[in-house]
């Protein structure tokens, strides 16, 4: 009885976790400008149709790993190109980490890169509709690579947890 109570209580600890996280994303992603300390999110206007035609034409990337060398090989401020790659994948790191914890159902690599993918997209399609950045295929790319190498952590940190209770219950028998 205890055991289903703390399980149930983790639960919805790392649910409220995952939450924050998603609200968290949102926040630097869409809303960059915004104060760190302006706690309430801001009101937000649509962008009209012709701008976002123009953005989707004119600033969006469609061409895997073209961002990608362009910060590495021609980008000449190397703080930027830095920041961009790593915050991209950093971001996403606690989104492959969190959801095979929230359900023994996403402890597959396929479903956690499938719903990378869709989260990067729709953060990307909201940056786009608010006007607050381009939409670019190498954010997926980096996104989703952050969220395999959380998963990754997480699997490791499972399997490793595991064999230590094996040898654990060994020794006290």
């Amino acid at each position: 009885m205890i055991r289903r109570i703390a399980v149930s209580l983790l639960r919805t600890l790392l649910f409220l976790v995952f939450v924050i996280y998603l609200i968290e994303a949102i926040r630097v992603i869409v809303w960059k400008q915004m104060p760190p300390d302006n706690v309430f999110l801001p009101a937000l206007q649509l962008s009209d149709m012709a701008s976002i035609k123009r953005a989707l034409l004119h600033s969006s990337n469609f061409v895997p790993f073209k961002t990608i060398f362009s910060y590495l090989f021609v980008n000449e401020n190397r703080n930027i190109a830095f920041s961009n790659l790593m915050g991209n994948i950093l971001l996403f790191i606690p989104f492959g980490m969190l959801l095979p914890l929230l359900t023994m159902k996403l402890r597959n690599t396929r479903m956690v890169f499938l719903l990378s993918i869709g989260w990067s997209l729709s953060l990307e399609i909201f940056e786009l509709l608010f006007s607050s950045g381009t939409l670019d295929v190498d954010d997926l790319i980096l996104n989703s690579l952050g969220a395999m190498i959380g998963y990754l952590i997480i699997r490791l940190m499972l399997y490793f947890a595991q064999q230590l209770f094996r040898k654990s219950n060994r020794a006290i028998v």
